[in-house]
């Protein structure tokens, strides 16, 4: 029978074994082996658990662990291997990765690019032991980052680089407290001039590297698919007094103001065309400092389909089109049978009337050709014809 003391005697071996042994399975096949082979007296006998305590305690010195290009999917438990300096997991299928790295001691890289993270780990945070610390050097281009945790928006006087180049951020820190910070690049994200003038009149701007433009295009919530005469409207509007807008057609510039918003009215076939929105700023006076949208490609409901009438116009739906321009294709609209045609423009003033039948060249009464667009041609019957004139 067991004393008191040896009682308390095995209460307390059980209780430190377990303090001693944390084990976690590891996730990912590749990980797993990689740590069976480089930290064997950290994985349990079957090589299978990981062993967060031995993680730290039994490898002192370890100052890197680099495993680029791997297929990895999961790397938690890297997080165990609190003596790290450099980590190097670049290249891999990683979706995630703790945002809690605070066991590491003094990480001073930290290199997650071309992953397929969209969040961030915390890169100014404190550890139990060092206390406040940050990662020196970040790299975490190329990943789909959509936020950033709130640490990152605090006082950071250790971190000298940070790489978020082509992301899907739309925020970011202003990094005007990061007072050691030597190279910023947030190029090929959605940051609009809010996040950018900020940045601009860092104090640091001039001294190091920033890298802001070009961003990604913007994209553009409009339905691309319109009729004769519909209306579309374009709003890219901020609070910014100090954007300037320019509205370009198949890449030409139709219209600037400072509002952000367009109207485009489908008159034609001719605009159903490429649309794309310029956005520029004062503070950045450079032509390659700008901003711009997706491209709007519109398109009518239905693809239109030709067919041959008994007058041997082209006709496109119920829309018969023609281009009076000379060049021996399609130069007039002809129109067969008895009686008389009236002919309207869109907005409902006779232009010309006619006894049947006749070829209509695209000119008024008057021998003044008319501006493309569509036309109403009123025949004895009564019904109308719609006809497209298009250059």
């Amino acid at each position: 029978m067991l004393s008191f003391r040896s009682n308390i005697a095995l209460i307390l071996v059980l209780t430190l074994g377990k303090l001693s042994a944390q084990l976690i399975p590891v996730q990912d096949e590749v990980m797993r082996q990689y740590l069976c082979s480089k930290f064997p007296l950290a994985m349990n006998a079957e090589c299978s658990l990981l062993d967060t305590i031995k993680a730290g305690s039994q490898y002192p010195s370890i100052a890197k662990i680099s495993l680029i290009n791997k297929g990895i999917i999961s790397a938690d438990e890297i997080i165990y291997f609190s003596n790290l300096d450099t980590l190097h997991l670049s290249q891999n299928k990683l979706t995630s990765f703790p945002e809690d790295i605070s066991n590491f001691r003094s990480l001073d890289r930290l290199a997650l690019a071309n992953n397929l993270l969209t969040s961030a780990p915390n890169i100014h945070y404190i550890n139990k032991v060092s206390g406040d610390t940050a990662v020196k050097l970040v790299y975490l281009q190329y990943n789909k980052l959509n936020s950033l945790p709130p640490s990152w928006y605090t006082y950071n006087d250790k971190t000298q680089v940070v790489d978020l180049y082509n992301n899907e951020l739309t925020t970011i820190p202003t990094f005007n407290n990061y007072p050691q910070i030597r190279r910023l690049d947030v190029r090929e994200n959605y940051l609009g001039f809010e996040s950018l003038i900020p940045l601009k009149s860092a104090p640091t701007y001039d001294i190091y590297q920033f890298d802001l433009f070009p961003q990604k295009p913007f994209p553009l919530a409009v339905d691309s698919v319109v009729e004769l005469g519909d209306t579309v409207l374009i709003d890219v509007s901020t609070s910014l007094n100090s954007n300037e807008y320019t509205l370009l057609k198949n890449d030409r510039n139709y219209e600037t103001n400072r509002t952000g918003k367009f109207t485009i009215v489908i008159n034609t076939f001719m605009d159903t065309a490429a649309y794309w929105v310029k956005i520029r700023n004062d503070s950045f006076p450079d032509q390659s400092d700008f901003l711009k949208t997706e491209v709007l490609k519109l398109q009518f409901k239905e693809t239109p389909k030709e067919e041959f009438s008994e007058g041997g116009n082209i006709q496109v739906k119920d829309i018969f089109v023609f281009s009076p321009d000379g060049d021996g294709v399609a130069d007039s609209f002809k129109i067969e049978g008895e009686g008389e045609v009236i002919f309207y423009n869109k907005a409902g003033q006779e232009i010309r009337t006619e006894n049947l039948p006749f070829e209509w060249f695209g000119k008024d009464k008057n021998g003044n050709r008319v501006v493309p667009g569509l036309y109403l041609v009123k025949k004895p019957k009564g019904d109308f014809l719609k006809v497209m004139i298009a250059y």
